[in-house]
């Protein structure tokens, strides 16, 4: 009776298998040749052929295909990524990521629907753009197409077909970074929160803040949120990583905003390096018609209002102070809580003036005021108009 059971069950395991390789067998036979397939990358270490995982079954990739330009895997193992089927041999299905063969043109055609990135070569650059090799096909992508940073002869890029006719093949980085940029937004919409580390690139410099591709789409470092002490975006470069946090996220408008400051050391924590009273060096930062920004050491900044400025009533600043110029200002107020320094000019001169007048009443040595001369005269009502 049990080895009854036990075959029974063995029949059953065998109509099963049967039963899936005949499913199998027939969802292979139903691909056709140029069909783009979505596949996984199984294992990136493989020597000549990398194996990849299908709806079908398994298949392999020509490793070359699979390269950049310093001979690297430009994949991970078990990313996922569209590619062509060409044929099954020896039991084994091939697939292909360029477009080649009696084929091509279906492949491009499939490309082109399904939104398949192609990896191409740029080979010269004619009138109005560039011819790109991929596969066994000459495209062309306008200039207005393609990163013009990135683009020279000899150079690789991704694109995506957007025309193909009887004449020509038209591709576009653009439209493949614009995917990109949607495919990012949809990942980072399910898993990133406000509080979040992340790690990106300055994409492009503006006065009012940083913006930073965190890997197709990219958020933005206000001024404000850039460091502690006056910040100026222009002191950064294009491609400068940086590590920031999420302050907030708006998924429906696809807006993120990122802090660099709040992984940083707050030096207005920290000890000063100057006090109230000290006269410092510092350069003209920004002219503004209250008051003039003073770069200070430490990289701090202080503002030295208009009525500090040392100069009459109603005097226009622009016109008398230069950007860069180097001034001398004492420290009025430090207000730590509110990160800000309020500066005078104004004082410095109140304390040349003093230091002048007392220099020279200690070289005449005349206590009596009737004796002091013209000069001196001169300095002392200097000083009692400004106590």
């Amino acid at each position: 009776m049990k080895s009854r059971q036990i075959g029974q069950k063995r029949q059953s395991e065998d109509s099963e298998f049967s039963r899936l390789l005949d499913a199998s067998l027939e969802k292979t036979q139903a691909i056709e040749p140029g069909k783009v397939v979505l596949v996984s990358i199984k294992n990136i270490a493989a020597r000549d052929f990398v194996p990849v995982e299908f709806d079908g079954g398994m298949g392999v990739i020509d490793r070359s295909e699979l390269l950049d330009t310093q001979g690297r895997v430009r994949y991970s193992s078990g990313e996922k990524l569209k590619a062509f089927y060409q044929s099954q041999s020896g039991g084994e299905h091939h697939f292909t990521l360029l477009p080649a063969g009696r084929n091509k043109r279906a492949m491009l055609e499939a490309a082109m629907q399904s939104r398949m990135p192609l990896y191409g070569k740029i080979i010269s650059q004619p009138r109005g753009g560039y011819e790109v090799e991929v596969g066994e096909v000459i495209a062309f992508c306008p200039g207005s197409q393609m990163q013009k940073e990135n683009a020279a002869v000899g150079a690789f890029a991704n694109v995506l077909v957007t025309e193909v006719n009887d004449r020509k093949v038209i591709v576009s980085e653009r439209a493949f970074l614009d995917d990109l940029r949607e495919k990012r937004k949809l990942e980072l919409a399910g898993t990133l929160r406000p509080g979040d580390i992340v790690t990106g690139k300055v994409a492009s410099i503006q006065s009012f803040g940083l913006f930073v591709d965190l890997g197709g789409f990219e958020g933005l470092v206000p001024r404000s949120e850039i460091s502690y002490l006056e910040a100026n975006p222009r002191e950064y470069r294009p491609g400068h990583e940086v590590r920031a946090r999420v302050l907030s996220v708006d998924w429906k408008e696809y807006k993120l905003s990122l802090s660099i400051r709040s992984l940083l050391d707050n030096p207005w924590q920290g000890q000063l390096p100057f006090s109230q009273g000290d006269i410092l060096e510092g350069k003209v930062d920004r002219i503004k018609p209250f008051g003039v920004f003073i770069k200070l050491p430490g990289n701090f900044t202080g503002l030295v209002p208009a009525s500090e400025s040392g100069l009459p009533r109603g005097a226009v600043l622009e016109k008398e102070f230069q950007k860069n110029a180097v001034v001398r200002v004492m420290v009025m107020d430090i207000h730590r809580e509110k990160e800000k320094i309020g500066l005078s000019i104004r004082r410095v001169q109140d304390f040349d003036t003093r230091k002048e007048y007392e220099a020279y009443m200690a070289e005449n040595r005349s206590p009596e005021s009737e004796k002091i001369s013209s000069f001196g005269k001169q300095l002392l009502a200097s000083l009692k108009k400004d106590e």
